[in-house]
């Protein structure tokens, strides 16, 4: 048979091992969730005085760093935009010396077919 503890007659500090294990659990959950609590408070506490607007020393540090880092990026773009550069006159100047090359294959090309029909009509007039 099933006992209720609220209605019984055993005092408060006799009451069963698993009752006590549960009243420990709760202990340590509330515990955890007061923990977490105060981890969110601190977090969003942080949040705050990061994007607070008002002015001390660590703003003007702040603001210093994120100069630095604006700085570094319009220099990391900049950086990047002349390698593009680079790379794309790079391409055409290869483009510009196997154009050249094409053509002068090509003039030498006519001017053997040249030197060749010239000698054939040559041939052809002295028979």
């Amino acid at each position: 048979m099933a006992r209720d503890s609220s209605t019984s007659p055993e005092p408060s500090g006799a009451r069963s091992r698993k009752e006590k294990k549960t009243k420990k659990e709760r202990r340590r959950s509330r515990s955890r969730s007061r923990e977490r609590s105060k981890d969110r408070r601190r977090r969003r506490e942080r949040r705050h005085r990061r994007y607070s607007t008002e002015s001390s020393d660590s703003d003007s540090s702040r603001e210093r760093r994120r100069m630095r880092r604006k700085e570094k990026e319009k220099v990391s773009e900049v950086e990047r935009l002349a390698e593009i550069e680079r790379r794309k006159t790079a391409g055409d100047r290869q483009k510009e010396i196997e154009s050249r090359t094409i053509e002068m294959e090509t003039n030498k090309r006519i001017e053997e077919l040249v030197a060749r029909r010239v000698e054939e009509e040559l041939e052809r007039r002295r028979v």
